[in-house]
């Protein structure tokens, strides 16, 4: 696997500056959609606004590091797809139905 450096250039900074600004640019928006949300659930659902901000901790951190914990080591297990088309659609369709439902 090539690392970021190699990847880049050794000589390439501009480059990596650019990514991380483009970097920090994703992650204001996703802070502020967050944030959005926040707002939202304080004002339709009457919640106090450390719930959300527990729930976040719960689930955005907590859940995501032990899945990273538990499965840093595993190999990933090989699969083929036999028709791509066919089941992403299957798979869209059951979500679409689902949703609406």
């Amino acid at each position: 696997m090539r690392t970021a450096q190699t990847a880049l250039g050794k000589g390439s900074s501009a480059s990596h500056t650019l990514a991380n600004w483009q970097t920090y640019v994703w992650l204001a928006a996703y802070l502020m959609l967050w944030a959005g949300s926040v707002v939202v659930i304080h004002v339709k659902a009457g919640l106090d606004l450390s719930e959300p901000v527990l729930i976040f901790i719960i689930v955005g951190i907590g859940f995501s590091t032990l899945a990273w914990v538990l499965t840093r080591r595993s190999e990933p297990r090989p699969f083929q797809v036999k028709k791509p088309k066919a089941e992403c659609s299957l798979l869209a369709g059951y979500l679409v139905l689902g949703f609406c439902s």
